[in-house]
């Protein structure tokens, strides 16, 4: 089986643990790295500051993919945009911005 197609059956688990990589799980550097990543992004303007939040849960998923899978962080960007496909890789972002709050919250 292909890595497309484990992505595929594992989809669920993918969607509801993408958090593991920022809240640290996954190792305490990637947490410090998102939390910095967040924490800058918080002081720019509204239309950049969604954009770099953007970026944060963008860069997470795909790193925690990237592990899970054992593949390079392009190739699983390929698998995802390829499974999900844009329209609905888009709406998983824009639900996810919200959820770094509740993270990150001091």
């Amino acid at each position: 089986m292909g890595k497309l197609q484990d992505f595929k059956n594992e989809l669920d688990w993918y969607l509801d643990n993408w958090d593991w990589i920022l809240n640290g799980t996954y190792g305490y550097e990637h947490y410090q790295n998102y939390k910095r990543q967040y924490e800058e992004a918080k002081t720019l303007t509204q239309g950049r500051k969604q954009q770099a939040l953007r970026r944060i849960v963008i860069n997470s998923f795909t790193t925690l993919v990237s592990i899970e899978l054992g593949c390079s962080y392009g190739h699983a960007q390929k698998i995802i945009v390829k499974a999900l496909g844009l329209p609905r890789l888009e709406k998983i972002n824009k639900e996810r911005i919200p959820q770094l709050a509740e993270i990150y919250a001091d």
